[in-house]
């Protein structure tokens, strides 16, 4: 077989090895030190060929990894009989499947980035409410700008621009275009229906995806005005080369009326749906009377799992605070996918329009900050934060390790949502275990 590394692919060593980052496609791969010994043999040899391999034991795994990336598109396959000399061909060392440790990385992978809670649609389920009286002060253009500096510089892959509604900043193009030139790899929510085209050429210049966050009663109007917008936003943006996805909040309500939405959706074009776990607003009583039951979530499972068998051209994707729905798969599959349950302050970090950082954009206030990238450096903030230190090793406390969640087999890869428990010990509310 001919290889090579594939355009767009960012290669950042690790303790254990590295992360391979895909810009177009915005996926990780992490690998572990001999096989990144074979990557940067690629990158330097430019093409190889694999052909003259012996049968060891060695190449074997080798082979497993390369059909692996070759499939997730990191590597590309060449036409055989393109090389001429035989100085490429690549004779594997050592063994590849050495344990990968990934308990501390260089930098996040990913950070979110709200660049004003400004917003007009007064959603009743939106938790940035929450938030919104510990932080007054708004970033302005100039110390953004340097903020987005910080990040790329730090070795960061992607940002996640949101909000509040970030479209409602004159700036926008501005903050966009500049994460591009330090290329960085852009996300964007909006939860606008009605941008305009204008807009949307913006946009579809410098985004990797755009999400859009769902008004679930609107998918019940299939001829309404909601979901035309809808479509000419999804067909704009995949002229642009842009993958369009959808933010749904999975309450009651979109439990009920499930097939429906995600029939619609499809319709509309949507090439990933992102299913949100319904977290906690200032308005309790809607919060309680559209929470799912325990019975709810399961017949969610039920259905998201028919949905995901039925069309497999959309990609159906579940935050880390519904990381109990997969509790019964394997802990090498899991590694696989790349599933870890909860990611706070270890692999992301949230930024507020103020600049303050946080292990996600949930945990925000007082007792979670950080540090502040108006003033900090990342660096500081990253390795030196009792904060993001302590986030990283609450699997090790005493409270967690007694909690239905430290003492279940899926604890490496799921561990529960601290945003729905005071501490650690309550953090399994609506798992499953005790009652499948």
């Amino acid at each position: 077989m001919v290889i090579m590394l594939a355009d767009d692919i960012i290669i950042r060593p690790e303790n254990y090895g590295a992360i391979l980052f895909h810009k177009r496609k915005g996926t990780m791969i992490e690998i572990d030190k001999e096989a990144y010994d074979f990557v940067r043999y690629i990158k330097k040899e430019e093409i190889i060929d694999t052909l003259e391999w012996d049968s060891k034991a060695a190449d074997q795994e080798l082979h497993l990894f390369i059909q692996q990336m070759v499939k997730e598109e990191f590597f590309l396959k060449l036409p055989t009989g393109i090389l001429n000399k035989k100085t490429n061909v690549y004779k594997p060392m050592g063994d590849m499947t050495t344990q990968i440790n990934t308990s501390s990385l260089s930098a996040p992978e990913t950070v979110h980035l709200a660049i004003t809670w400004r917003c007009g649609n007064k959603c009743w389920d939106c938790y940035i409410e929450r938030h919104k009286d510990q932080i007054k002060r708004e970033m302005n253009t100039k110390e953004l700008l340097k903020v987005i500096d910080k990040i790329s510089d730090f070795g960061v892959f992607q940002i996640a621009v949101g909000g509040g509604e970030p479209l409602i900043r004159d700036d926008i193009e501005e903050i966009l275009s500049h994460a591009s030139h330090k290329a960085l790899t852009i996300h964007l929510t909006s939860g606008r229906h009605d941008i305009s085209d204008e807009l949307l050429t913006i946009l579809g210049r410098y985004l990797t995806v755009l999400q859009i966050g769902i008004r679930n009663e609107e998918l019940l109007k299939p001829q309404g005005k909601d979901v035309e917008n809808l479509c000419r936003i999804a067909d704009f943006m995949k002229k642009a080369n842009t993958v369009i996805g959808a933010n749904v909040i999975v309450d009651t309500y979109c439990i009920e009326h499930f097939d429906v939405m995600i029939n619609t959706l499809e319709m509309i074009g949507f090439q990933t749906i992102t299913l949100l776990r319904y977290k906690p607003s200032v308005d309790k009583e809607s919060f309680n009377r559209f929470r799912p039951s325990y019975s709810q979530m399961i017949r969610f499972k039920q259905l998201l799992t028919e949905r995901v068998q039925m069309n497999r051209d959309i990609s159906y994707r579940i935050d880390c605070s519904f990381a109990f729905l997969e509790k019964d798969m394997t802990e090498e599959l899991a590694e696989y996918r790349g599933i870890r349950g909860c990611v706070a302050g270890s692999r992301i970090i949230s930024v507020a329009p103020d600049g303050s950082v946080y292990p996600c954009s949930q945990m925000v206030g007082r007792d979670y900050k950080a540090g502040n990238l108006t003033e900090d450096s990342m660096e500081v903030i990253w390795e030196k934060s009792e904060v993001l230190i302590n986030q990283r090793k609450y699997k090790c406390s005493e409270v967690f390790k007694n909690s239905i969640c430290g003492s279940c087999n899926a604890k490496g890869y799921c561990g529960g949502c601290r945003i729905f428990g005071e501490d650690e010990g309550q953090a399994a509310e609506y798992c499953m275990e005790e009652k499948l």
